[in-house]
């Protein structure tokens, strides 16, 4: 997806979001793509200074200094020394990479949370006013009498060689 095609998207939310004629259409675009323009630019910005700008929910972008090494050309082999410069970083969030992975399941749970009323919040667990009863030991397991060792059983004379070994007839 390019910028044109995001700047698109947003103006159809907020054209869904708005249900006006079609002059606010246009205006919902131009307006979609003036935030686009303004989230990119301040990302960039802020990235460019050495600041890390984290999004909640979608990732973190950030400055990275990666230094000096040497490296080989593929096609003559020849070394060649690479200098130290700065790139930009993206880090996904855990929310972004759930959707990733399984986006039918996020959009039913983000689908259903909207549905419903927040849940309320969970109480404390009640302290408990006297102490938990003691466990009591297992029962001792009945001893029996022990067992005479089972006589073993002589080995088969059959065959007598062993299966591979066997002379063919």
């Amino acid at each position: 997806m390019n910028k044109s095609e995001l700047i698109e998207k947003v103006a159809q939310r907020l054209q869904d979001s708005r249900k006006e004629a079609e002059d606010a259409i246009k205006t919902s675009r131009k307006d979609a793509a003036e935030a686009v323009e303004a989230v990119l630019e301040t990302i960039k910005s802020e990235v460019a200074k050495g600041e890390r700008v984290a999004i909640s929910g979608f990732g973190i972008f950030e400055k990275i200094q990666r230094n000096a090494r040497t490296a080989r050309n593929p096609l003559d082999g020849s070394v060649i020394k690479v200098k130290a410069k700065s790139v930009p970083k993206f880090k996904p969030g855990a929310e972004f990479r759930k959707f990733v992975e399984n986006p039918r399941a996020a959009m039913k749970k983000a689908s259903a949370s909207a549905k419903k009323a927040p849940a309320p919040r969970p109480r404390p667990p009640r302290r408990r006013l006297r102490p938990r009863p003691r466990v009591l030991p297992r029962r001792p397991q009945r001893l029996r009498r022990p067992q005479p060792p089972r006589p073993r059983r002589p080995p088969s004379r059959w065959p007598r060689r062993h299966p591979s070994r066997r002379r063919h007839q």
